[in-house]
């Protein structure tokens, strides 16, 4: 059995003070991303029953449930990002479907799926969202895809970025950047057809159609090493 857990740790000069709480139940509940929300409470997004369910919990700051979401029942639903939106309510990036935006009560409105496995989603400025993800969804993609949507998810245009000869592109998040363009953190290597692998911290910055300013690779695991 695994549980959520959450832990909240409260700081002043002198003192600390903080509490911790499970979710969950007898089957495998897991917790992936948790957030302030507008009114001062934490919103958790995650999977339950062994990644059959994407979950989404919200409590208050004692750590107490205002309410918990469960949507779908398919093998593969994890959530890896979530964040809040203008209208109160959360956009979210399973890994399957792509994209799903839900109200401030945790009532679905709608979702799309655009073929990848998502990783990270963010509000853009004119209130569509922007999402990276890839192919397979395990961190084994062979390009990473940006998505950029418009305010009900409708995709306005579509990215792939791979580094030449690698044959395994994924990332882990994106940010819009104070030009409107985006920041993308990731990894980039190549496996061979013996499953060696050699992989490489990727940094990219993108403009805001995403066309790449540019491109680095900060620093090398090793052979049979991975991020």
């Amino acid at each position: 059995m695994k549980r959520l857990v959450l832990i909240t740790l409260l700081t002043t000069s002198m003192s600390y003070a903080g509490w911790w709480r499970t979710y969950g139940g007898a089957a495998y509940d897991m917790g992936n991303c948790v957030q302030l929300t507008s009114d001062g409470n934490y919103i958790i997004s995650g999977s339950k029953n062994n990644d059959d369910s994407l979950w989404l919990l919200k409590v208050d700051t004692a750590g107490k449930i205002h309410w918990s979401k469960t949507y779908g029942r398919s093998e593969g639903l994890v959530t890896r990002w979530l964040e809040k939106t203008k209208d109160g309510g959360y956009i979210i990036a399973p890994r399957t479907p792509s994209l799903l935006k839900v109200n401030a009560q945790g009532d679905s409105l709608w979702s799309h799926d655009y073929g990848i496995y998502s990783y990270c989603v963010q509000p853009t400025s004119d209130n569509g969202f922007i999402v990276i993800g890839g192919t397979n969804g395990f961190g084994y993609d062979e390009q990473l895809i940006l998505i950029k949507t418009n305010p009900n998810g409708d995709t306005v245009w579509t990215k792939t970025y791979a580094e030449p000869g690698n044959n395994r592109n994924s990332a882990f998040f994106i940010q819009v950047t104070a030009d409107s363009g985006f920041i993308i953190t990731g990894k980039t290597g190549y496996t061979d057809p013996e499953y060696n692998f050699w992989v490489d911290l990727w940094l990219l910055k993108t403009d805001r159609n995403g066309d790449i300013k540019w491109s680095k690779k900060l620093w090398w695991t090793g052979v049979g090493r991975d991020l």
